[in-house]
């Protein structure tokens, strides 16, 4: 992890946006491995924050969905992982196998999940990521 942080630092330094949110996804996607959802939660909410190039609107909406569905909400972790979906099939970019490897157990945890989270999933493949974020963080404030 400090390797993580001492990248955000020189992202930070050399004043990057879109660099600053790749490094940001990248501390939150080690924070949620070490089983640290509020610290994932609070650098994916960061990152997004930031302008983001396609590739790293996907990855934070997948590691939202991620958070939300550790934080015990299957509907919104599947509206979010839906959205990252719609976005990847549009603009025609791939999830890495890496990446997709870290998400698999929330992906097949919400493919099991019942008719809900297949509908809110679906919804959210027609949802702008903007407005996901959006719902999330107005969401994330009610708790």
């Amino acid at each position: 992890m400090a390797e993580l942080e001492e990248g955000l630092a020189t992202a930070k330094r050399v004043g990057l946006p879109s660099l600053i949110g790749a490094n940001r996804s990248l501390c939150a996607l080690a924070s949620l491995t070490a089983g640290d959802v509020a610290e994932a939660r609070a650098h994916l909410e960061e990152a997004a924050a930031a302008p983001l190039y396609l590739e790293g609107t996907a990855f934070c909406l997948e590691g939202l969905a991620a958070v939300t569905l550790a934080e015990g909400d299957p509907v919104r972790a599947a509206a979010a992982l839906g959205a990252a979906e719609g976005l990847r099939e549009r603009t025609g970019i791939q999830m890495w196998p890496v990446v997709r490897m870290a998400f698999e157990p929330a992906i097949d945890a919400l493919d099991a999940a019942g008719p809900d989270v297949e509908a809110a999933r679906y919804e959210g493949r027609r949802m702008n990521p903007r407005d996901v974020f959006a719902r999330l963080e107005r969401d994330a404030a009610v708790r």
